[in-house]
């Protein structure tokens, strides 16, 4: 099947603004990002900020990405919420109060909450009840390229998918798997996932081969891969049409829509 001559534009599932201390690399800021995300042919983003994922509080990282990505409607503030914190229900319903809020994201690598804690269920509940869907960071970093001293483990695939059978009723986009985790998962109707770390030979073909096309969605995971790299990857995928088009934009489209 040949590429479509007219590609549809770039929706992207996973990218970040803010520094990384792991890496030698500059601050991602929202304006360099969405001038990066311009130049790769990326129309919109969902970003998250990096400063929560190792604040003891991600609320003020939270609060500073709501602010840096209000001049630009292109990216879409995704928050980080840290179950751990006795607070996170006032968080939750804070950062609900903006218009732009569509998603929460959730990184249980990271934050070393209990998946079988009353938190899920709550969570799960707080999110049915607003029609808010759910990203879970499985992984932030290939662990071959990461800092040595770093020890962090992203939920294994029986874990999600218990989780997701728990969160049945909440869309839930599981960002960062490796392909045969994705075709693990493939098995629950409420999972989307993107296709950041999905590398094999021809990746699209295998995947379809298991996986519904109206479930997987273009990442970049920009700044920890290659953005040139990401948008190739599904930019010279050999699909029709349709599933072009629902992969590039319109899964994530479906993903966030109440």
């Amino acid at each position: 099947m040949r590429t479509p001559a007219t590609l549809p534009p770039l929706f992207d599932a996973d990218a970040w603004i803010g520094a990384w201390p792991f890496a030698l690399r500059p601050e991602q800021t929202a304006a360099g990002l969405a001038a990066r995300l311009a130049a790769a042919g990326i129309a919109r983003a969902l970003v998250s900020p990096l400063a929560a994922v190792l604040a003891p509080d991600s609320m003020p990282a939270n609060e500073h990405l709501l602010r840096e990505t209000r001049p630009y409607p292109e990216l879409l503030p995704l928050p980080l919420l840290d179950l751990r914190l006795s607070h996170w229900r006032d968080d939750l319903a804070r950062l609900a109060a903006d218009a732009r809020i569509r998603a929460i994201r959730i990184a249980p690598g990271w934050h070393h909450f209990s998946w079988n804690s009353r938190e899920i269920d709550e969570l799960a509940d707080a999110l049915h009840l607003r029609r808010l869907g759910l990203v879970v960071t499985a992984r932030l970093e290939d662990e071959r390229q990461r800092h040595h001293a770093l020890r962090i483990r992203g939920p294994s695939v029986s874990v999600l998918s218990r989780l997701l059978r728990r969160l049945a009723p909440v869309r839930v986009l599981c960002t960062g798997l490796y392909l045969r985790e994705i075709l693990a998962l493939a098995e629950h109707d409420n999972l989307f996932a993107d296709t950041a770390m999905a590398e094999w030979d021809d990746t699209f073909h295998v995947l379809l081969e298991k996986v519904s096309a109206r479930r997987l969605c273009f990442g970049s995971l920009s700044p920890f891969l290659s953005l040139p790299a990401n948008v190739a990857k599904i930019r010279t995928a050999r699909l029709g049409s349709r599933v072009h088009r629902d992969i590039a934009c319109s899964n994530l489209e479906r993903f966030l829509s109440p």
